[in-house]
C-alpha cells in the first residue's frame, strides 16, 4: 500500500497510518468510518501544526551540485529553489553558495505576483525583492513553486504564508486506503478533511 512504502512520506506518519489501519479497520469488529476520518484528520492537523511551527521534517531534503555542473541548471528543482531563496533571503541570513555542492530542504510554495501582497506589510524587504524577481527573471515571471532553505537556517517567516500545506499533507496521507472502507475521496488531491468537517 502506497501510504506505507512511499519514500516521500514521513516515517512517523507512516507508523501512525499503520496504527489507524490496524486498530480502526483490521483489528476491529465494526469499522467506524467517522472514527477513521477523525484519526486521519488528527494526523493531517499534526502535519499542518508542525509546518506552521517552523519544523522542517515534512520538507524534501535535497543535495544539489554546483551550478556549473548542470548543462541547464534552471531545469533542476533544487537549483531553481536555491536561486529563489538567494534572491529573497533577508539581511542577516546567508545566501547559498551555488558554486559548491549544497544540502538543502525544499518546501513547496505558491508565491506569485497575484498573492505576494500577503507579506507586503510584514516583510516589506522580501516583498520588494519578490516583485523585482517576478519582473526581471523569466523563470519566475509566473511565480515561485519551491523555495530552498539551508539546513542550518530556520524556516523564514515570509515563507509560511505561501507553503502548500494541502500538497504536503496529501503527499503523506494520500495513499491510505480510505476507499476500502466505503469512503470516496473524490479528486486525487483531496484529503480527509475535505470530505467531512468536525
Amino acid at each position: 500500500m502506497d501510504a506505507f512504502v512511499k519514500s516521500s512520506s514521513n516515517e512517523a506518519i507512516r507508523a501512525r497510518l499503520k496504527k489507524i489501519l490496524f486498530e480502526d479497520i483490521l483489528d476491529s469488529e465494526y469499522i467506524d468510518q467517522i472514527q477513521v476520518l477523525r484519526d486521519i484528520a488528527k494526523v493531517e492537523k499534526d502535519i499542518y501544526d508542525s509546518i506552521n511551527r517552523g519544523e522542517k521534517i515534512f520538507f524534501k531534503p535535497v543535495k544539489v551540485k554546483s551550478l556549473s555542473s548542470y548543462e541547464n541548471p534552471m531545469r533542476i528543482q533544487g537549483i531553481v529553489a536555491s536561486v529563489a531563496y538567494n534572491a529573497l533571503h533577508q539581511a542577516g541570513t546567508e545566501a547559498l553558495d551555488l558554486s559548491i555542492r549544497n544540502s538543502i530542504d525544499v518546501v513547496k510554495v505558491d508565491m506569485n505576483p497575484k498573492n505576494i501582497d500577503r507579506i507586503r506589510e510584514t516583510f516589506p524587504d522580501v516583498y520588494e525583492k519578490a516583485v523585482a524577481l517576478f519582473n526581471s527573471e523569466k523563470y519566475f515571471a509566473t511565480g515561485i513553486s519551491s523555495i530552498a532553505i539551508p539546513l542550518n537556517e530556520p524556516v523564514p517567516g515570509w515563507v509560511l504564508p505561501f507553503i502548500e500545506y494541502a500538497e504536503i499533507i496529501n503527499n503523506n496521507i494520500s495513499g491510505f486506503p480510505i476507499e476500502s472502507i466505503g469512503l470516496f475521496r473524490g479528486a486525487d488531491r483531496n484529503n480527509s478533511t475535505n470530505m467531512i468537517q468536525f
